[in-house]
């Protein structure tokens, strides 16, 4: 699992650094185990896993919206705002990828049952 680091330095604004790791690698370890219910082929367990995984998403991206203010908040700069934000992004648009790649596979799947 790739570790992700939260920024440092921040005052308690809306979390902390810990709750900031914790989100992040909560949102990791969720996604590492997209390909998993996949490979099971239960409807049900990989529908729920797409709503866990949607609502860690969204989870994730309000707490980084909540430390980019706290870092204005502090007088760090936007390109330090900016570049800590890429770095949660990242597993924020693979996370997305993967939810898409769930509603597809939902869609098929469920298609050819019908069929």
């Amino acid at each position: 699992m790739r570790e992700m680091a939260p920024p440092t330095g921040l005052a308690k604004h809306g979390g902390t650094n810990q709750e900031a790791e914790a989100k992040l690698q909560m949102l990791l370890f969720t996604n590492e185990k997209t390909h998993g219910f996949v490979e099971k082929g239960n409807l049900g367990e990989v529908a729920r896993h797409r709503n866990n995984l949607q609502a860690l998403i969204k989870e994730v991206d309000v707490f980084k919206l909540r430390v980019e203010q706290t870092m204005f908040e502090t007088g760090k700069s936007a390109e330090d705002v900016g570049s800590w934000g890429s770095s949660i992004e990242e597993p924020i648009a693979e996370a997305d990828e993967e939810v898409s790649r769930l509603g597809k596979w939902l869609a098929e799947t469920n298609e050819e049952i019908e069929h």
